[in-house]
């Protein structure tokens, strides 16, 4: 995975919503994710990968057989602002989370 362009613990509201689904860990976002998404599209993207909130069909199913195995748990979201495709992964530790865009690793 890219090297995060900088981590923080995000804020109780974003990291624990009453309706969460798993611990995000800390927050680290990248420097090509920084760069193209907004910070509102960030918060709004892990707000619903915490939830669940995730596409019907395959990323459901595989994100819902993660969660149970204690794998990895990856959402694709695309940013309204400048059309990048970008990613939401929670390690399987439950330790870290990441924002990144599709074309990082």
């Amino acid at each position: 995975m890219s090297t995060p362009f900088f981590t923080f613990t995000p804020p109780p509201h974003i990291a624990s919503p009453a309706d969460a689904r798993f611990p995000l860990g800390e927050l680290a976002v990248t420097r090509g994710a920084f760069d193209e998404v907004t910070e509102n599209e960030h918060a709004d993207a892990v707000l619903r990968h915490v939830r669940g909130e995730w596409a019907p069909g395959l990323e459901t199913a595989t994100n819902e057989a993660a969660l149970r195995a204690g794998h990895p748990i990856t959402t694709i979201h695309t940013s309204a602002w400048s059309g990048a495709s970008f990613y939401v992964i929670t390690d399987g530790a439950r330790t870290r989370t990441t924002i990144l865009l599709a074309g990082e690793s």
